[in-house]
């Protein structure tokens, strides 16, 4: 009988499983966290795709800043948990509500109301969902506000460490 010595052995697809000498099955986490790096004018009572500019991480080359989207690649479909947060510079209007897309559709909303349009606050609207994404899916993040007027959201220079922290869309694997 023969005996096959390895540290590691690898898919032959170039999968996102491995197993290694510990005899543990391994996998990279799948994540991907994009963010603009410049304000954008959001016009009053018209939801607008978020711009992205920057990633701050990427796991499996998943960032498609050109499109301001995350594509899911292959052989990487499961179920995600999704985030997406916008920061608005100086403003607050009545009602504020976040959407992430997938493939053009809507997948989750959120809103929420602060009764009348006014400054002096900095408010950080939010969304937080569970989906099952596939291969070549798309997932984009929008923002819709009633001010009154067009606003600008809010954005650190990419120079500053929590740029990242402002306005941002990221996704993580959790499950096959």
């Amino acid at each position: 009988m023969s005996k096959l010595y390895v540290d590691e052995l690898e898919p032959k697809t170039g999968g996102n499983k491995k197993i290694t000498s510990s005899k543990h099955i391994s996998g990279k986490v799948v994540h991907c966290w994009i963010h603009p790096t410049s304000s954008q004018t959001i016009s009053n009572n018209t939801a607008t795709f978020i711009d992205f500019h920057a990633t701050h991480k990427d796991t499996h080359n998943m960032a498609d800043i050109s499109n301001n989207a995350i594509v899911i690649g292959d052989d990487l479909g499961g179920y995600y948990h999704i985030r997406g947060a916008v920061r608005n510079s100086n403003w607050s209007a009545p009602r504020h509500s976040i959407q992430i897309f997938v493939n053009g559709t809507i997948e989750a909303y959120q809103e929420d109301s602060n009764g009348s349009a006014h400054t002096g606050e900095y408010p950080h609207t939010a969304i937080d969902t569970m989906l099952y994404l596939e291969a070549g899916d798309v997932v984009k993040l929008k923002l819709y506000h009633n001010f009154g007027s067009s606003k600008p959201t809010y954005a650190l220079t990419e120079s500053n460490a929590e740029s990242h922290l402002q306005s941002y869309l990221w996704l993580y694997r959790i499950g096959d």
